[in-house]
């Protein structure tokens, strides 16, 4: 299974070694109509607006998704993404923030851009 990840789960991120076992799939971008809200020190995915979302893909197993939710909490929700690219036809998944509209818009396509 393969799961797009946008924040602290990226090679550069701070919480990078969850992702341990997932093999890195390279750089990705969602399709427009997705943004990013900042949930204090991280980001969350929301599906709106008309942007885009940069990221990177890995191909994850069962184990690493069910210790990957475990991580992430009550505050996201796993679902299926579409990814402009790589232009790729497998199922992708996502973290999504439950209740976006409780925070405030992150204001770029890129969490760890400085």
């Amino acid at each position: 299974m393969q799961l797009f990840v946008y924040g602290s789960l990226r090679s550069s991120g701070a919480h990078h070694d969850e992702l341990r076992g997932a093999k890195s799939l390279g750089p990705a971008r969602t399709t427009a109509g997705y943004r990013l809200r900042r949930l204090g020190s991280y980001p969350g995915l929301e599906r709106a607006g008309v942007g885009s979302v940069q990221g990177e893909l890995f191909e994850v197993g069962e184990d690493e998704l069910a210790r990957l939710d475990a991580f992430e909490g009550e505050a996201y929700e796993r679902r299926p993404i579409t990814l402009a690219s790589p232009d790729t036809e497998a199922l992708v998944l996502a973290y999504f923030v439950r209740e976006p509209e409780r925070f405030p818009l992150l204001g770029r396509d890129d969490f760890l851009a400085r």
